[in-house]
């Protein structure tokens, strides 16, 4: 959690960056370092996923000071299994880090914000919980959730996150 700037362009609203890391615990593919442009794209999808959340995360919530003063939540995960279907971990393990996360209560003095312990912290509320589905496309079969080992046969992906509003993102 740290402190920042609020663009011109969203005054009212925080920030949500995302970090992802595969370790060499996390599967033997991972420690002969492969594929780092398939790292870079589960980190966007990610990130992409994260800021389509405002239907589950006001991240109006994040804001401090209108203009002034904004909340940014960094959120790092470190693959320490790999078994398949990690955008979807990944996913739900920020959801869980959102639902268990408090923003600090603050003031602002000498034009630089310090935690208050007076004012009471704030849980992050969230609206609604994503539930993502992966079913990865094989010959003329579907497999949902494809493990890691599918996935090195599968053709391709279908990729749907659920809302409790009935919507699909």
């Amino acid at each position: 959690l740290q402190v920042g700037t609020p663009s011109h362009e969203a005054p009212k609203k925080g920030d949500i960056d995302v970090e992802i890391s595969l370790g060499a615990l996390c599967a033997s593919r991972c420690e002969r370092g492969a594929d780092k442009a398939e790292e870079v794209a589960w980190v966007e999808l990610l990130r992409v996923d994260m800021r389509n959340a405002a239907k589950v995360c006001d991240i109006k919530q994040l804001c401090i000071e209108k203009g002034q003063y904004e909340f940014r939540l960094k959120m790092s995960g470190v693959c320490i299994s790999h078994d398949g279907n990690l955008p979807d971990a990944f996913l739900l393990a920020a959801v869980v880090a959102l639902m268990h996360s408090q923003l600090p209560g603050t003031k602002i003095e000498n034009d630089k914000v310090v935690v208050d312990p007076t004012v009471e912290s704030k849980n992050i509320i969230l609206k609604q919980i994503p539930i993502p589905v992966t079913v990865g496309i094989f010959n003329e079969s579907l497999l949902l959730d494809p493990t890691l080992q599918e996935e090195e046969f599968i053709g391709g992906y279908v990729r749907a996150v659920f809302l409790d509003d009935g919507s699909i993102q």
